[in-house]
């Protein structure tokens, strides 16, 4: 059975994957009810203008195109509505009387308008200097908020990338080393450095993080140029200037900017107008507000296209030739696929782009403020652009271990399931990796031996396990790892001619299992096993070598450096399962209705064993019997304390565990009770059910059976 969760929060069960649940709603559409029709065309002052769109403004749906003459008939609500057209070349449009400048609302019956579209400017000017962010602030405040705060707006603060193009560590002063062609670590530029014995090029790191500043020569563009607190990473004009991407298989392997061989276009189509500097292109396609010179829109559906990502969330690696010179033919491996792994995912195959999680729908009601426009909530979407925060993280993956006990012989296998990413997990670029540990031992802390299966590799980090380095424990790691040509690993990028790759696809699941020997009379004692998935944002060794995890600027967890925790031990995903359970379930009773499991239990603890599911959380699993896999894994940890004796799961704290409650009785027994959406088991005849807390468990086998249409079990 498969289970696959959106970035967005939906849990899907079955083979299928359905659109995601998104944030906010959808209110009601100003057109749903229509009373009569409004006929007209769209040139373009002379010529009709053919498939135009033509809608009212802020109405949802599919708008009405033009025919071959530009001629449209539009069913339109009650009342006056204004009525906007667009096309491609084309800024948006709408019907004006006379020299209106703003729109003229009209009522059904009016026939015969003529909407006149003005044609878009045609000088594209690589040297065009792009407009401050804050041009945009006066009219998207909240928009220009959102930005500020995302990692887009400093991406050309970005401490790690400083590093590894000047071969330097984060507590070096930004910028080139003293002497460029021997900083202490390899950098990119001590490689390729224009004053080194073979000019070659200062590289395209720049196109990404500092796309604003590249102007002219994308493969040759120093990232120092544009450093310091007066430039800004990826900002509004830079983004809203974009036309089209190109995605074809050449295309898609040159970086952002970079044009092709042969005359091909650059890979990332723009309009850098400077003769009108103010046009814009967005995903609405009725934007008919004019504000020259501040703003004046036209529709590029690419805006709300996962191709968009495509300009610098997927490039490949350039070879050189025999003389050093560069093949500008980018044939090798990539330094990330995030669009083509999105691409070939089953996300992309039913129609949900990168924005759509990416950039959520928020609960405001508009987009511009000087404009008097009321919008559905489901057009106004976040520019906060999030994507590791711990969030996203913990909800792209499902962490399903199973344990099994043969001849004094302990199996623990382990099913990591990419249930929540459009993309493989981890993705970006290839610094990215997870590292599973599965740590089989007793409570006092004394490990069994390892007798089968995979150890986490040496980009685990060599060492103390205390301090992170978990190299040759059991388990294993999870990233894009580059080889050079004399076989070093995890090397930049531009060095790469090879890799290697066992990253999670979107929907996929990676198995592994891991064999322990156990110790003499282990059944009278507490044996355990925990597995941890930990995300890193880099490979350990890079960090410990780069400084990326040594605290700075008081932050205990050191620095990413933008500011934000670098948390090299942040847990994505864990479980823990006891061997014995010395915790016992008494008087379960169980009832499904409306794929809804309401249970209640006794629950008597051992001697000298504490629940305190307010200070350490709780586990809750549920098993099929006729199934291999855990239906329900969840820990609980929000819980808030009605009175002295319970506590209760905070309502929302999960989507699957809809109640939990703990009331604490006389000679150490719990009264639970608990509401869980179990809607895939509803048929089952023998449910797995366990409940773990620190250093207890309990566990009962139920027994169901259907009556009178609902499923009881005890």
């Amino acid at each position: 059975m498969k289970r696959v969760r959106t970035p967005c929060g939906l849990l899907v069960v079955g083979l299928a994957l359905v659109l995601p649940v998104l944030a906010g709603a959808q209110g009601a559409d100003p057109c749903a009810e229509t009373v009569g029709m409004v006929t007209g065309t769209v040139t373009d002052g002379g010529s009709p203008l053919a498939g135009a769109r033509v809608r009212v403004r802020t109405c949802l749906g599919e708008p009405v195109l033009t025919d071959a003459g530009g001629a449209f008939s539009l069913p339109v609500p009650a009342g006056s509505s204004a009525i906007t057209a667009a096309a491609p070349g084309f800024y948006i449009g709408c019907w004006r009387s006379g020299v209106a400048t703003a729109c003229t609302p009209v009522v059904a019956g009016t026939n015969d308008l003529s909407i006149v579209l003005d044609r878009l400017p045609d000088d594209d000017d690589p040297a065009y200097q792009f407009r401050s962010p804050e041009t945009c602030l006066p009219c998207h405040e909240q928009h220009y908020d959102d930005w500020n705060a995302s990692t887009m707006a400093h991406t050309n603060g970005n401490r790690w990338v400083d590093n590894l193009y000047n071969g330097t560590d984060i507590t070096m002063p930004p910028g080139p080393f003293t002497t460029p062609n021997d900083p202490p670590f390899s950098g990119f530029l001590q490689r390729h450095n224009v004053d080194a014995a073979n000019p070659r090029r200062n590289g395209e790191c720049a196109n990404c993080h500092q796309p604003q500043y590249v102007g002219l020569d994308p493969t040759n563009t120093s990232y120092n140029d544009s450093l310091g607190p007066d430039r800004v990473g990826v900002g509004c004009d830079f983004c809203h200037k974009i036309v089209d991407v190109d995605v074809s298989e050449e295309g898609i392997r040159r970086p952002n900017l970079v044009v092709g061989e042969h005359g091909l276009p650059a890979k990332t189509t723009m309009l850098r107008s400077t003769s009108e500097p103010w046009v814009v292109f967005g995903p609405l396609d009725d934007v008919a507000f004019v504000s020259v010179p501040a703003m004046r829109a036209s529709h590029a559906p690419v805006v709300r296209d996962s191709r968009l990502c495509a300009t610098c969330h997927e490039d490949h690696t350039d070879f050189t030739d025999a003389n050093g010179d560069f093949l500008e033919e980018y044939a090798g491996p990539g330094s990330q696929l995030t669009y083509s792994e999105w691409r070939d995912s089953p996300f992309a195959a039913a129609g949900v782009q990168c924005q759509d999680c990416h950039m959520p729908i928020v609960e405001r009601g508009e987009i511009c403020t000087v404009d008097d426009v009321t919008r559905d909530p489901s057009q106004i979407h976040s520019h906060r652009f999030e994507g590791t925060t711990p969030e996203f993280l913990r909800r792209a993956v499902d962490l399903d271990v199973r344990t099994e006990v043969a001849d004094d012989r302990l199996t623990v296998r382990v099913d990591v399931a990419n249930v929540g990413a459009g993309h493989h997990v981890p993705t970006g670029v290839t610094l990215r990796n997870m590292i599973l540990v599965v740590d089989a031992g007793t409570a006092d802390g004394v490990r069994l031996e390892q007798l089968e299966g995979r150890v986490v590799p040496n980009w685990g980090g060599v060492g103390d396990p205390t301090e992170g380095n978990f190299a040759t424990l059991p388990g294993k790691g999870y990233a894009r790892v580059l080889v050079d040509e004399f076989l070093v690993e995890n090397v930049l990028f531009t060095e790469a001619v090879q890799a290697f790759d066992n990253r999670i696809p979107a929907g996929e699941t990676d198995t592994s299992e891991y064999v322990f020997a156990l110790p003499p009379k282990w059944q009278k004692q507490d044996v355990r096993a925990d597995i941890r998935l930990y995300y890193r944002r880099a490979f350990k060794p890079i960090a410990d070598q780069r400084k990326w995890n040594m605290p700075l600027g008081g932050n205990p967890n050191g620095t990413t450096g933008t500011g934000a925790d670098y948390d090299e031990n942040f847990v994505m995903a864990e479980a823990r399962r006891f061997l014995t359970c010395r915790a016992k379930l008494k008087r379960v009773r169980g009832a499904v209705t409306d794929g809804r499991l309401a249970l209640t239990a006794r629950l008597k603890l051992p001697k000298g064993v504490v629940l305190d599911a307010e200070r350490d959380g709780v586990r809750l699993v549920i098993g099929d019997d006729a199934a291999a896999a855990d239906v329900v894994d969840v820990r609980l940890e929000a819980f808030e304390r009605r009175d002295d004796a319970t506590v209760v799961l905070t309502p929302g704290a999960s989507e699957i565990v809809t109640a939990l409650e703990l009331t604490a009785g006389k000679r150490r027994k719990t009264k639970l009770v608990a509401t869980i959406d179990v809607s895939q088991v509803a048929s089952a005849r023998r449910l797995r059910f366990a409940l773990q807390g620190r250093d207890v468990c309990a566990r009962k086998t139920l027994r169901c059976r259907t009556k009178r249409g609902t499923v009881r079990c005890r």
